[in-house]
């Protein structure tokens, strides 16, 4: 992975540029400026706001997965609607 590839993995995490040239400090040893953290993390903000931006989509898939489980004497399992089971 490239510095400005670590720069911008540690900016989608959400951390402010002293905490990702804190960061980069303990990683490599070396010191960064919040300058160049700026500028790196800046050279991508227009593709961030358009993506940010896109129509979402009507309908998104959501995986549904039931796993039985074993309490004690009860057997338990996770059904739709949330409703229980013995």
């Amino acid at each position: 992975m490239s510095f400005d590839e670590t720069i911008m993995a540690l900016y989608t995490k959400g951390p402010t540029t002293h905490d990702i040239a804190d960061k980069l400090a303990e990683m490599y040893g070396a010191e960064v400026s919040h300058t160049l953290i700026s500028q790196v993390t800046g050279s991508i903000l227009e593709e961030v706001e358009t993506w940010q931006n896109r129509p979402l989509d009507n309908v998104y898939p959501l995986p549904y997965l039931t796993i039985p489980m074993k309490s004690e004497r009860l057997f338990i399992r996770q059904m739709p609607l949330n409703r229980l089971t013995t």
